[in-house]
């Protein structure tokens, strides 16, 4: 369907790493609902930088709140592809609604913010605060059992990534893309091919960090075991 390319088209260009974990899914179905899912965080995850204020972002964010619940009143919905998508997935996996709204708080406890965190221990805090719900989500939708001790070391790796790799010069960026296009192109399984994507993603983005700024583990490592843990 016509959201469904949307969603995928969205985690292409802006989140290829979620892309590539939603084509493990055994089920068409799976990896649509997971795109709806991940081009929704995406989605919510760009307000600060759309909006001149703050107050307009948490205007913008209980948009997106009052829509889903919406979806589970069964009441019509703003026209939005994503919209569609989430309610398709909703439908079908049954999505508990508080999972899903869990996903917009973090973004609107940063809008509130009235200070910048200001040690490491509170930046990964952050991290883990916006990006566990979101694998909570794929998870459940995969239905696996909870991985809470793999959550936060997930959500805190990649964010940590995302950060690096929005700081990183445009040329750089290119070979990360090409990287996955390469990893995928070839034939091997779908387990190969992602770990090579991981790896070769993670390998170019901190290439530009200085040596003893880099974690001595391979910093997707948990990334990978959640991937391998949500598709066995």
């Amino acid at each position: 369907m016509q959201y469904n390319d949307f969603c995928r088209q969205t985690l292409q260009k802006d989140a290829p790493d979620l892309y590539a974990i939603s084509l493990m899914a055994k089920q068409a179905s799976q990896t649509h609902a997971l795109w709806a899912v991940f081009a929704f965080h995406h989605e919510i995850r760009q307000t600060r930088t759309r909006v001149s204020e703050p107050t307009l972002g948490l205007i913008r964010l209980q948009w997106w709140r009052d829509e889903i619940e919406k979806i589970y009143a069964g009441q019509p919905v703003a026209a939005s592809e994503v919209l569609a998508a989430l309610a398709g997935a909703i439908a079908q996996y049954n999505v508990p609604q508080d999972m899903l709204l869990a996903m917009i708080t973090p973004f609107e406890d940063e809008l509130r913010a009235e200070t910048p965190p200001k040690t490491v221990a509170e930046v990964l805090e952050i991290l883990s605060h916006v990006h566990t719900p979101v694998l909570k989500i794929a998870s459940f939708i995969m239905g696996t059992q909870d991985q809470d001790d793999i959550y936060k070391a997930v959500a805190q790796n990649r964010g940590l990534i995302d950060v690096l790799q929005r700081a990183q010069p445009q040329s750089i960026v290119a070979q990360q893309a090409q990287a996955f296009k390469d990893a995928f192109s070839k034939k091997v399984g779908a387990q190969g091919r992602i770990i090579k994507a991981f790896q070769s993603y993670s390998a170019l983005t901190y290439s530009r960090i200085e040596k003893g700024c880099v974690p001595a583990h391979h910093p997707n490592t948990p990334l990978i075991l959640w991937t391998n843990l949500l598709f066995q």
